[in-house]
Parts: structure tokens; sequence; C-alpha cells
């Protein structure tokens, strides 16, 4: 598993954002196998976004959107979910 550094995640959540509104431009997420245990992930877009196999643990996901995220295989244990993974 690829740890990600919070520079890289906001690269790639910034293209991604650019992606939901154009897809011609940005790129969407792929996070696949990506380490992003204990970070903060508060507000983050991941709609559409590919997490399968990424390790959560122990990140603060409030008012994170997972809405059609790809998340097969997820790792999550002892997280903060208050709005999280629906965004309501």
């Amino acid at each position: 598993m690829n740890k990600i550094t919070k520079k890289e995640l906001k690269k790639i959540l910034d293209q991604h954002e650019i992606w939901l509104q154009n897809e011609k431009l940005g790129e969407r997420a792929v996070l696949s196998g990506m380490d992003l245990s204990c970070m903060n992930l508060s507000g983050a877009n991941f709609s559409i976004a590919y997490l399968q196999s990424a390790n959560l643990t122990n990140t603060d996901t409030e008012r994170a959107d997972f809405r059609t995220a790809k998340i097969e295989g997820l790792k999550i244990e002892v997280i903060q979910l208050e709005k999280g993974l629906n965004n309501g």
C-alpha cells in the first residue's frame, strides 16, 4: 500500500474537482490501494473517485462526500464519520 502525502492528495483532489465539472479537463481521483490513514479528509469530495482497497484508518471524514465512489475493499477503522460517507 502506497502512502500519499497531503500535498499529493491535494493535487489529486483539485484535479478531481475540475474533472467533476468537465470530464474533458482535470482527472478523476484514483486512490485505489493508497494509504490515507491518519489524514484529515474533512470536506473532501470523493464522489465518483476510485478508492478500492484504500486505507482510511483513523481519518477525519466529516462532511466528506463519498457518493458513488468506488470503495470495494476500503479499510475503515476508528474514523470520524460525523456527516461523512453520505454527506448528510
